[in-house]
């Protein structure tokens, strides 16, 4: 992985930012500092709000969208969630429209806390605590609807950080991002954290569903390659 500084989410997309699920062992197990977008998408609407066609978020100077797919329009208190490619963000002027390929709903706490995380490392399951290492801390926005990226921090003198799953940044923020390279860059090696990513793997088993697990299988799987 390579770490890019200073990037606005939309730069983040195209430069191929990693996605949530690919950085969260990273970033668990590391002891990187800073804020980092990432390529996994989520769009909500303000909690008990019904979907329409449309969800939108003014982004600072920015107006972020997405449109709905048919069978979740009317539907309340869900995420929209997506691994989105650098074709899948077209912005024209201060408009940045999304537009994946495939689109996941999963349920959306209607608060920020400790949740199970699903496929994508979002914290969209069950409640849980912060005893509990394999679950994650989200961060959402309750005032209005949001369209962006996920962002990850990680503060290696409070582990707390490293484990929060961002979902209220404003687009323009300029934040870290990592991308896949060789699997390695000159400080950052991800054969490094292997270790730490399968023992939080094994603590899972059995807390989530197994197919859950699969991408992070294949991850560690490619990190020791």
């Amino acid at each position: 992985m390579e770490t890019i500084k200073d990037k606005t989410a939309f730069e983040a997309l195209q430069l191929g930012a990693a996605t949530n699920v690919e950085y969260d062992p990273l970033v668990v197990a590391s002891k990187l500092s800073g804020w980092h977008w990432t390529s996994t998408m989520a769009a909500y609407e303000k909690a008990g709000v019904p979907f329409g066609k449309f969800i939108i978020f003014q982004s600072g100077n920015e107006t972020w969208n997405i449109t709905v797919p048919k069978k979740y329009q009317g539907k309340r208190n869900l995420v929209l969630l997506a691994n989105l490619s650098p074709k899948e963000g077209k912005k024209e002027g201060s408009v940045v429209t999304l537009t994946p390929k495939k689109i996941t709903a999963k349920p959306m706490p209607e608060q920020n806390g400790w949740y199970m995380p699903d496929e994508f490392g979002f914290p969209s399951g069950n409640a849980s605590s912060n005893s509990d290492e394999t679950a994650r801390y989200l961060w959402r926005r309750d005032i209005c609807a949001y369209v962006g990226l996920l962002s990850r921090g990680s503060y290696w003198w409070f582990g707390y950080y490293r484990r929060v799953v961002l979902a209220d940044y404003y687009g323009y923020y300029r934040f870290g991002v990592m991308i896949s390279n060789t699997g390695k860059s000159g400080n950052i090696d991800l054969r490094t954290f292997t270790k730490e990513a399968k023992q939080a793997i094994e603590k899972m088993r059995g807390a989530v569903k197994e197919e859950l697990l699969t991408p992070l299988d294949k991850l560690v799987e490619a990190a020791e390659r």
